[in-house]
């Protein structure tokens, strides 16, 4: 049952039928205001239906009525009857009565929440209110379990649910059976009579689940044993290009993606690429364990040596003792583009040293990052093929790119900006050193262009972008003593 539906039809019912005919007389006493509520009869067995009454008194009209949570046992729900009674023979005047009706399905000890009643601009609650239900005669306590769905995959969850019925007590104990051997345990929910165990599947296999064990004052009862089937888990792994152009001189990035597990038996075997490019590193790694399936990825980048079109071969990946092999991806390798001679305004290339003027072998941290307004268009620029300076007369150390985002103010505009590539620069001798512009890829969703099949993202446009060259002073070191 529809629980909000519910109040909105008691709250319809109650000012419909109250302001109509249970108005008391204005001109009579009025007392203290005061709400309580009862059940009648306060023990009933199984299938008769309890009766609870609110009564307001001291009040002359009720604005609102929020009943209590009601108790529910089992899935069926209580049906709920609403009345509300004032003019009647025996009733106090200024008092009204609301009465409602339900029928518990289960045994067991139940209880109503409290009602908050607002009369003549007043709220009230009342205190909540138990119902003890007894099962019927020759009704047996039995414990009922179940396993959803009963049949996964190694790395997926299911449910293991089990409830207790006619039982007429609520000091109840319920004992999880051992599943350790081929499934890890999670989230346990539940109520008085019931429980849930969000379990996660390990070994392949078809295993029985041991009962379910309830135990209370009248003593321990068990379920019948379940069945679960846990099928090998399914392993995938693909290969993608993350870059709209590639150029030569450019650096590109290769991604590994192996979907079913978190960790993989011995490190991928790259393909050869021959004289068309060359690996530079492995850029990232990272694992999702916390997903169903749980999935992986490597991200590896290439340095493109030659024009022309190629092919980069299939990586070959053991996982779980099974060898893995993607799909080639065919690339085209142009020659070094020229940057866009009018950018969008949006969009920046940023290459900026820490300082300007430092001494001979001291380390120079320089940053370069896509800046994007928000403000100009919708969509985060994603970084493609990117091409450095050579850094003459530097030695060269690079540094974990990190952080997140950061702002930073041009002309009075606010960008954000995230890391291409952080390195530390060590100028080798004095004077005035130059570091050329670098050259990089925007990729960002083109709104008309529809998907990706091969990618199965969006259609992307590519934006090529320079930085502005800088210069670094460099002065020889002080005379030692």
């Amino acid at each position: 049952m529809n629980r909000n539906r519910l109040i909105d039809g008691t709250r319809f019912l109650v000012a419909a039928t109250l302001f109509g005919v249970f108005v008391p007389d204005a001109t009579a006493q009025l007392r203290n205001p005061s709400a309580r509520a009862y059940v009648d009869p306060p023990v009933v067995t199984v299938g008769e239906p309890v009766r609870l009454v609110v009564e307001v008194t001291g009040v002359r009209t009720i604005e609102r009525v929020i009943p209590g949570r009601m108790p529910s046992a089992g899935s069926a729900g209580f049906a709920v009857a609403v009345r509300a009674g004032g003019s009647e023979e025996g009733v106090v005047a200024n008092t009204f009565m609301l009465t409602y009706e339900f029928v518990p399905p289960n045994a067991g000890s139940f209880q109503v929440g409290a009602f908050q009643i607002t009369a003549d601009g007043r709220t009230m609650d009342t205190e909540p209110v138990a119902v003890r239900v007894n099962p019927r005669d020759g009704s047996e306590v039995a414990v009922r379990a179940w396993v959803t769905p009963a049949r996964v995959r190694a790395g997926e969850d299911f449910d293991l649910s089990a409830e207790i019925v006619s039982s007429p007590s609520t000091q109840l104990r319920f004992i999880a059976p051992d599943v350790f051997d081929f499934a890890e345990q999670g989230s346990v929910s539940g109520s008085e009579t019931s429980r849930e165990w969000r379990l996660r599947a390990v070994v392949p296999g078809e295993f029985v689940i041991p009962p379910v064990r309830v135990t209370g004052p009248e003593g321990t009862y068990e379920s019948e044993p379940l069945t679960v089937v846990i099928d090998p888990p399914v392993f995938e792994a693909q290969t993608t290009v993350e870059a709209g152009s590639i150029w030569v001189g450019g650096e590109f990035v290769v991604r590994l993606d192996v979907i079913g597990a978190a960790e993989l038996d011995e490190e991928p075997v790259l393909p050869e690429t021959g004289i068309f490019a060359e690996f530079v590193g492995l850029v990232d790694s990272s694992s999702l364990v916390g997903n169903v399936p749980p999935e992986m990825d490597r991200d590896y980048r290439f340095r493109a040596l030659q024009a022309g079109r190629f092919e980069i071969g299939p990586v070959r990946v053991t996982v779980a003792g099974r060898t893995l092999v993607t799909d080639p991806i065919a690339i085209i390798v142009d020659e070094v583009p020229t940057p866009e001679e009018e950018p969008p305004s949006g969009l920046l290339l940023v290459g900026s040293a820490a300082k300007t003027r430092a001494y001979v072998n001291e380390p120079v941290v320089v940053t370069y990052a896509i800046a994007y307004d928000r403000m100009a268009d919708a969509g985060w620029p994603s970084p493609g093929t990117a091409s450095w300076p050579s850094f003459d007369g530097f030695g060269m150390l690079d540094l974990r790119a990190g952080g997140g985002p950061r702002e930073f103010l041009v002309d009075g505009r606010a960008f954000e900006a995230r890391g291409l590539r952080r390195l530390a620069l060590l100028p080798l001798g004095p004077g005035r050193l130059s570091v050329d512009g670098a050259v990089a890829e925007a990729r960002k969703p083109n709104r008309f262009g529809g998907w990706n099949r091969a990618t199965g993202g969006p259609a992307m446009t590519s934006i090529v972008l320079a930085s502005e060259p800088f210069t670094l002073r460099v002065l020889s070191l002080p005379d030692e003593g």
